[in-house]
């Protein structure tokens, strides 16, 4: 994928362009951020990119329907291919776009993702970044990493899920 097509598919994301609506219910996706989290890792300069570039400058003063997935996506790709690097780049984001961030992880990942979900195992990296995040100084990192934490150690059995 070219580099301006990866950028366009990044955009289409955050700004939620290319939203799906199934004709039966209200429910709806953004067909864009499904189609990133399966993007390889040429994805992720990209969306750093992004990210510092146009989210960071205007975090709180625009609403970016799509962040959660760009998000998702970023911990998707990173942690399957460098989470080192994932990682050193979240931290260096600014405090509330970094705790934002850490609370998307509870949206993308699961302790027991449902067969044909859109969730994802969270892998050993993950969860010590977490961890890590869970201790930090800056409290709502710090309370978004431990909220996080706790939804991934509920391990549920399927019966759980039925009954309110």
């Amino acid at each position: 994928m070219s580099i301006e097509i990866s950028r366009e598919l990044v955009e289409d994301t955050l700004f939620a362009r290319r939203m799906h609506r199934d004709g039966f219910s209200c429910f709806t996706w953004n067909k864009a951020g499904i189609e990133l989290m399966q993007a390889s890792d040429s994805a992720l300069p990209i969306i750093e990119d992004v990210l510092q570039g146009v989210v960071a400058p205007a975090f709180g003063l625009k609403e970016f329907r799509g962040l959660t997935e760009v998000i998702g996506a970023y911990f998707v790709i990173g942690t399957r291919s460098n989470p080192k690097r994932t990682f050193e780049f979240i931290r260096s984001l600014p405090t509330p776009l970094m705790s934002d961030a850490v609370l998307a992880v509870g949206t993308w990942f699961h302790s027991a993702p449902r067969p044909n979900s859109i969730r994802f195992l969270p892998s050993a990296e993950l969860l010590q970044f977490l961890e890590e995040c869970a201790c930090c100084e800056r409290q709502s990192i710090r309370w978004n990493a431990q909220h996080v934490l706790q939804r991934l150690r509920q391990v549920r059995s399927p019966d759980a899920s039925r009954n309110p």
